[in-house]
């Protein structure tokens, strides 16, 4: 019976494909063959020349941090001892990290009038949520007017001349949560 030679294949993957700005991603590169070498490259997805993440080296787990919001192409090539290279490709999306972009209609007003609150965010991992709390700047203790709801809107009346604090948290689906302050002065 003749001797038949495995095809060498890669069998590489990734620790996620979806991250925020500021994480990494993990290559745990893979093959079905003992004494392989591996290289990884990557690139943002629109440009046309790769970044050396590792030459080939027996050390089979590289660990890349992208510096942009953007999509990432990763190549992981496997070489064997007979020279053979297999490549295996990914995408990576990152995105921005997640940013409280909330307002208030007014720093200044006076007793009687209301303060409407509006929740935003960009970046992180999307389906915002939002909460709202305020107190009066001397309380310790804040209050509540609204718990996470996908509302972007809220209207605050304070009751005494005092200066307030208000705070929005924005939270994402991944449980990240940003917070903004403002201090309202009420004459």
């Amino acid at each position: 019976i003749p001797f038949v030679a495995s095809v060498l294949t890669n069998t590489s993957v990734l620790s996620a494909e979806e991250i925020v700005l500021g994480q990494t991603i993990t290559v745990n590169a893979k093959s079905n063959k003992t004494n392989c070498t591996y290289a990884v490259y990557y690139k943002k997805s629109y440009d046309t020349k790769w970044v050396t993440a590792q030459g080939y080296n027996t050390n089979n787990t590289v660990t890349i941090k992208p510096a942009k919001a953007a999509d990432y192409d990763i190549c992981v090539k496997v070489k064997d001892s007979a020279g053979e290279v297999v490549k295996k490709y990914f995408t990576v999306k990152v995105t921005a990290k997640l940013a409280n972009k909330s307002t208030v209609s007014a720093t200044e007003i006076t007793l009687g009038k209301i303060v409407t609150v509006t929740a935003q965010a960009t970046g992180g991992a999307g389906n915002y949520t939002y909460a709202i709390l305020y107190k009066k700047d001397y309380d310790k203790n804040w209050t509540v007017k609204q718990g996470y709801t996908t509302n972007t809107t809220a209207s605050i009346k304070p009751a005494k001349k005092t200066a307030y604090n208000i705070c929005v948290k924005v939270k994402d689906k991944d449980g990240t949560i940003a917070k903004k302050y403002f201090t309202v002065t009420v004459k």
